[in-house]
């Protein structure tokens, strides 16, 4: 029996080393960006593999060292796989090791106590026989059922998974898990001391010892999760903020528009208040028989008139003036641009939000279309009854990202600011209960702008 129960715990140990892998794994998968799943692959499999070598290594090694080196040995992989904010990584790597100590210690205190109640209870010869092999297979399944609690948690909070993390945002993460880390090597510690005076570990002849570390493991990601929680709020705190700061220059560069609209209707205005002088010498000039004058006289007035006029026709003078400027700055870069949007009148629908709508969408159309080969921008809006769609398609080289949990497109910068232009897009449409997509087609992207009007 002792042969058999000696092969149990090898091969529960080996069933834990993979269940904690393919977990760490899972863990991490969400911050890999793209080929999540192939990163998630190596990640396990690196883990695994070291692992089971420091198993099977002759040479003892402390089991808090050895679980420190197999997440070492994940976060090296991490970042060879994934070059791309190493600091976030670091942060994965130690709340990783944190939380497989969390788990393994509550599951021992869930455990540990109903199965020493059950095996000094009386039963069967049968189930006798088969309890050493029920005990450590139904032990493993509740720490890998804990682990993944605790992940699932710290993945739901932590909600802005591609963003890049700074240096000083990384301290404001790992101080709890730093901390909580530091405690754990001090109890382990200390559990090594009294083992050496008294033979066994303390866990295992004090109830009260087990109740105190878990209590303590509760604490410790309990505080991981609120630090986690405040700086994702600290980070909407920002991009709001930051959005409210482009909204102010976009609400400026809208007052322009509105002036210059103003202006040209002001102009129309005088063209009409000076037409019956107009039409007085044109008939002079008709009655003296001077048709070519005449004629001249005309012209002159048409190109005043065309003049005055914007480029591109909307129904509405400020979106106008947005896509008839759009379209000048479009053909100085060489960008074919053509424009059917009309604006929704008789509606609920203001300028004002439509405008930032086509400002944010022509913004980043008119960026891509600049660094791609067929350089075209065509702008497009539909209506059926309350249902009002805007279409901009541009032209497009690469591969579109869009981070599934936010909806974002991914990007190479390091900026803060990016997909930011799009959010405020989203945040307009919002207000109409719609909502914007963006989506590849070829070589051409689309943004959808839908609202009910």
């Amino acid at each position: 029996m002792e042969q058999y129960w000696d092969t149990i715990i090898i091969i529960t140990e080996i069933a834990n080393v993979m269940i904690t892998g393919y977990l760490i794994g899972y863990y991490v998968k969400s911050y890999l960006g793209e080929n999540k799943n192939k990163k998630h692959l190596a990640v396990t499999i690196s883990y695994i593999a070291v692992m089971l070598i420091l198993y099977f290594c002759p040479i003892y090694v402390d089991s808090a060292l050895a679980y420190g080196v197999g997440i070492l040995v994940t976060l090296t992989t991490m970042v060879c796989i994934d070059h791309r904010n190493y600091p976030q990584k670091l942060f994965l790597a130690l709340t990783a090791y944190l939380m497989r100590w969390i788990a393994s210690g509550l599951m021992v205190m869930i455990w540990l106590p109903i199965g020493m109640k059950i095996g000094n209870s009386e039963m069967s010869e049968t189930f006798r026989n088969v309890w050493p092999i029920v005990l450590p297979a139904v032990g493993e399944i509740i720490s890998a059922a804990i682990l993944f609690g605790l992940i699932a948690g710290i993945n739901k909070a932590y909600t802005r998974k591609l963003e890049e993390v700074s240096r000083t945002e990384l301290i404001l993460l790992i101080t709890p898990g730093f901390s909580n880390v530091v405690g754990y090597w001090g109890l382990h510690y200390l559990g090594l001391s009294y083992e050496k005076v008294s033979g066994v570990l303390p866990q295992e002849n004090s109830m009260d010892y087990r109740l105190l570390l878990s209590g303590y493991q509760i604490i410790c990601y309990f505080a991981l999760l609120v630090v986690v929680l405040m700086f994702q709020r600290i980070k909407k705190t920002q991009e709001e903020k930051y959005l409210a700061a482009i909204q102010e220059g976009q609400i400026a560069e809208i007052r322009a528009r509105v002036e210059e609209a103003e202006g040209f209707y002001q102009s129309i205005r005088g063209l009409r208040h000076d037409m019956n002088q107009h039409l007085q010498i044109i008939c002079a000039l008709l009655d003296q028989d001077q048709y070519e004058e005449a004629a001249g006289y005309l012209s002159r007035i048409d190109k005043e008139t065309d003049a005055l006029a914007p480029d591109v026709k909307t129904g509405n003078p400020v979106t106008d003036v947005i896509l008839s400027e759009k379209k000048k700055e479009a053909e100085g870069k060489g960008i074919l641009f053509e424009s059917s949007f009309q604006f929704p009148q008789d509606s609920k629908a203001d300028a004002f939000d439509l405008s930032v709508i086509l400002i944010n969408a022509l913004a980043n159309a008119m960026e891509a279309a600049e660094k791609s080969i067929e350089k075209m921008i065509f702008v497009t809006s539909k209506r059926k009854n309350h249902t009002f769609l805007i279409d901009v398609v541009n032209s497009f080289e690469g591969e579109l990202k869009i981070d599934p949990d936010t909806g974002l497109p991914e990007t190479s910068k390091e900026e803060g600011d990016h997909g930011l232009g799009f959010l405020n897009i989203r945040r307009i449409t919002e207000k109409y209960y719609g909502t914007a997509k963006l989506t590849k087609e070829d070589d051409r992207v689309r943004l959808t702008a839908m609202m009910i009007i």
